[in-house]
């Protein structure tokens, strides 16, 4: 594989986990906005507590101040 395929394959892979990254974190904010724990939500979207609570509590002061 010459360096060119090597870049283009990274740069695909970083792709792919952003996408999968914004995916879910867009499961825990609509699961949030239904209700569910963050004991709940990290269990669904496989992440730790700490995860959720840190998304959720960004997502929180972004709504707070764009109010």
């Amino acid at each position: 594989m010459g360096l060119e395929e090597a870049i283009l394959k990274e740069v695909l892979e970083q792709g792919i986990e952003q996408g999968v990254e914004r995916k879910a974190h867009t499961v825990v904010i609509r699961a949030h906005e239904k209700g569910l724990s963050v004991v709940d939500i990290a269990e669904i979207a496989g992440l730790t507590v700490e995860e959720v609570a840190s998304i959720i509590a960004d997502y929180e002061a972004d709504k707070g101040t764009s109010a």
